[in-house]
């Protein structure tokens, strides 16, 4: 009567020893630091994406020789409405530091105007997201919680990752637009008017009167801090569906073994019937 009357308890409740408690603590453990990893990835993720918005996303710098006078000249494009020129060098005047992009490349500003509200809402969704993380750790969310957390950030992920596409993609061609419209002419071969990147005689862009002078162009610190900001978004977001695929895992074994219990056996106690009193043997004769 003991063994079965333990059996039933054990079946009932799932406890039998200590050991049997400390395996739903180490998984509420293990699943708190999960969540606390994916929020904390997405939070660094935020503030990088934040951070490249007001770093330079490209760079333009050419190098004018005349007369052994070297003058060196970078234009930096930021996402917003204006870029800035830095000019190092003997022949620096009338150049002025920060200009809008109307001025001089209006298809290149329509592009930055386009990445800084993509960097905007990329940087405000992940940032929710992280909220949402850790207000999981907090308190107990279920799938619906989950859902909604990966739904947000893979939205952030799209447009942080669509922000830099568009600049490499969409730059050259609206790089050329302008400096045609400005009444200039794209040189020969690599130049920013066909490439992202490169090297290469380019066409006067800042001091008029010279024709031919070297330069280079690339993205700038803000571009591949964008690029390692949705990677690192990308990992939380991962991290997040395992959490989510963990929580269907049980939500799947409770409804399994609730379905595989015996009506009987699904949290009451079953009364256990008493045993008829044995009866002594009379002694003979009696």
């Amino acid at each position: 009567m003991f063994i079965s009357v333990v059996r039933h308890y054990v079946a009932v409740t799932g406890e039998l020893s200590p050991k049997m408690h400390t395996r739903p603590q180490r998984s509420r453990i293990s699943k708190r630091l999960k969540r606390i990893s994916a929020s904390g990835l997405l939070l660094l993720g935020a503030i990088l994406i934040f951070v490249s918005i007001a770093l330079p996303w490209w760079f333009l710098s050419n190098t004018v020789n005349s007369l052994a006078i070297v003058t060196t000249n970078t234009t930096n494009f930021y996402p917003g409405s204006s870029y800035t020129v830095l000019c190092s060098g003997f022949d620096c005047s009338g150049i002025s530091m920060n200009q809008a992009y109307a001025s001089h490349f209006p298809s290149i500003g329509n592009i930055y105007g386009d990445v800084y509200w993509l960097l905007i809402g990329a940087g405000i969704t992940t940032l929710i997201g992280a909220i949402f993380g850790f207000m999981g750790v907090l308190a107990t969310f279920g799938r619906w919680h989950l859902t909604m957390t990966c739904v947000i950030v893979l939205v952030a992920i799209v447009m942080a990752i669509a922000a830099p596409v568009w600049t490499a993609s969409g730059q050259p061609g609206s790089y050329t637009h302008d400096i045609t419209s400005s009444g200039s002419s794209c040189s020969p071969g690599s130049s920013p008017c066909n490439s992202f990147y490169g090297a290469n005689s380019c066409p006067p862009l800042v001091i008029p009167g010279d024709t031919t002078y070297s330069c280079s162009w690339g993205a700038g610190t803000g571009w591949y801090i964008d690029i390692v900001g949705a990677g690192i978004v990308t990992v939380g977001f991962i991290l997040l569906l395992s959490i989510r695929r963990d929580a269907y895992a049980v939500q799947v074994g409770h409804s399994t073994t609730e379905k595989q219990r015996a009506p009987g056996d699904r949290g009451e106690d079953k009364p256990v019937p008493p045993h008829p009193p044995r009866l002594s043997p009379s002694p003979p004769g009696k």
